[in-house]
Formats: C-alpha cells, structure tokens, sequence
C-alpha cells in the first residue's frame, strides 16, 4: 500500500510539474537522453555567444565530427545517429548560436555568413583539428561555407539535405516565397503538420513534451522568421553554393530522395560545384535521415569515412 500512495504522489507531482512548467521537462528528457547516450553536455564563450555542445568521446585515432542541427533544430537532433556510430568517431554536435541552449542575442544576423564565422570560431576555441564537418539543412549551408573558408580546420564534409543552394521549385519553396511559414507552431494541434513537413512517417510527442516544444517554437517565432529572411530572402540566401567551387574538400552529399523541404536537386547543384563531392541517396525519408533512415544514414557516413574510394 505504501508502495502505491508513493507511486501515485510522484504520478501526481509530474502531473503537476507537466502542467506548470512543460518547457521544463522537455528540456529535462532532452538532457536525460544526452545522459543516456553517454554524450556530455559542455558550454565554451565564443566571442560574444556562449554555446552549448554535446560531446561523445571515440576511441584515439578515430575522426572528429562537428554536426550543426538544421533550420528550428538542436543538438540532440543527433543523438540517434550518435549512438548508432559510437566507437566510430569523436562527436560534437552543437547548438548553432542563437538556438537551443546557445545564448541569443538582440539585434543580430545569425544567416549563413555569420554563423559560419562563429563555428570557425568554435572549431578554433575547442583547438579541433582535422575535422570532420557535417550539417543538415541550414547547418549544412553554415558548414559548406565553413569549409570553403577554413580548410585548415575543415578536412572532410558532410552535407545532409542542405540549403544554401538554388534548387528547383517545390511546395514548401513556393510556400516560403508567398511569405508562409510552413514550420510555424501555435499550439499542440500544429504539430502533426510540422512533423508530417519534416518526415515521411512522422512521430507522435506525448504530452507534456508536446506542450513544452509548442511554447518553446511560439516564443522562438519571430526569431525564425529574422533567420529565415536572412537565409532564404536576404543577398547571401544562395552563398554557400556560390562559394562551393572553393570547397576542395572530400565531400559526401547525403540526402533523401524524396526530401519535400529541401528537393534532391540541391544535391546535384551542390555536386556540379565541388570536386570531390560524391552522393549517397536514401529512399523512403523526407527531410531527417538520421531519425527517418538512421542505419542507411550511418552506413553512407561510415562508408565515406572509412573504406577507400573503388573499394
């Protein structure tokens, strides 16, 4: 009996904490996962911004992969490709400044430019060398202009159904230049949407995770929008791709083929541009292969990073 009342009182006392402070536990199960996964959450200043990162240690030898989160993402958004490569490498994954548990601030672009700029910066705090830079969507612009401009960090690229590029029109761009915003969130019955925008088969939030990722994208509104004037309406919206016949980098596109967000058209324009790109398609994802396609994901990256080319 007592085993149950005590049950029941911390039933109730979550109950209660999810109703007060959803936000909180989002945040707390996002943490719990990190644990889990044996990654460590660290914080370095760079510049004006403190970052967040998650760090998981690989063996001595092994490659250092920095992986910058997409467009609404964040760190943990890595974390199942994570695990399904621990042992393999070293991973940081890094909360882009400005987003998840980065600091933010008033008046500042955080486009392309900007942010590559900041990773650079980041790579050189933490003294990384030799690394391996993978992005996904935004990240991947931020990335594959990082790696034009610091090849002495940057030894291999990873794009991940990057932006940065002109592509073919497709819905979501058509949305997005007709001034919609297809990621907007303004309550819990928003989230099937945006999840079906982002993924073939999308996942169901419990509540009170979904309640605390819907006020975290309705505080984060305008924010979005300011980043994505920046990077799809502003001057420099096409310049990672401008600037991708500089990348002289071994470069792997991976991507879904029937990405809905960013077309696989990307892909090729990116591959005319940089000479040592090299494609890994995956059927049957939208627009998150490492949640949608984790093992095709982890196999196209390990490919890349450990077997020789024509083997």
């Amino acid at each position: 009996m007592r085993i149950g009342v005590g049950l029941l009182a911390l039933i109730a006392l979550f109950l209660l904490w999810g109703w007060r402070a959803p936000e909180s536990v989002l945040e707390a199960s996002l943490t719990l996962d990190a644990w889990r996964s044996r990654a460590v959450v660290q914080a370095v200043q760079v510049g004006d911004h403190r970052l967040s990162y998650l760090d998981m240690p690989g063996p001595e030898n092994t490659p250092t992969i920095v992986m910058l989160h997409g467009f609404t993402g964040r760190k943990e958004n890595w974390l199942v490709l994570m695990r399904a490569m621990r042992g393999q490498a070293r991973f940081i994954a890094l909360d882009l400044p400005g987003w998840g548990n980065s600091e933010r601030k008033l008046a500042t672009h955080y486009g392309f430019p900007e942010q590559a700029q900041r990773v650079a910066a980041f790579m050189d705090a933490l003294q990384l060398q030799d690394v391996v830079l993978m992005g996904h969507s935004m990240g991947g612009g931020i990335a594959a202009l990082t790696a034009a401009e610091r090849p002495d960090r940057v030894q291999r690229l990873v794009l991940v159904d990057a932006a940065g590029v002109k592509f073919r029109d497709n819905d979501f761009s058509r949305a997005v230049l007709a001034g919609e915003m297809p990621f907007a969130v303004a309550s819990t019955d928003d989230l099937p949407r945006y999840f079906r925008v982002l993924m073939k088969n999308p996942p169901t939030l419990p509540w009170p995770l979904s309640e605390g990722l819907v006020q975290r994208r309705v505080r984060d509104a305008g924010f979005e929008r300011d980043v994505l004037n920046d990077i799809a309406f502003s001057a420099n919206a096409d310049l990672p791709g401008r600037e991708a016949i500089r990348i002289g980098q071994p470069t792997l596109l991976l991507w879904c083929s029937e990405d809905q967000v960013i077309d696989i058209d990307a892909a090729a324009q990116y591959a005319q541009r940089i000479p040592q790109a090299q494609r890994w398609d995956i059927a049957n994802c939208n627009h998150m292969p490492m949640y949608e396609q984790t093992e095709q994901t982890a196999a196209g990256l390990g490919r890349f990073l450990f077997v020789s080319p024509g083997s």
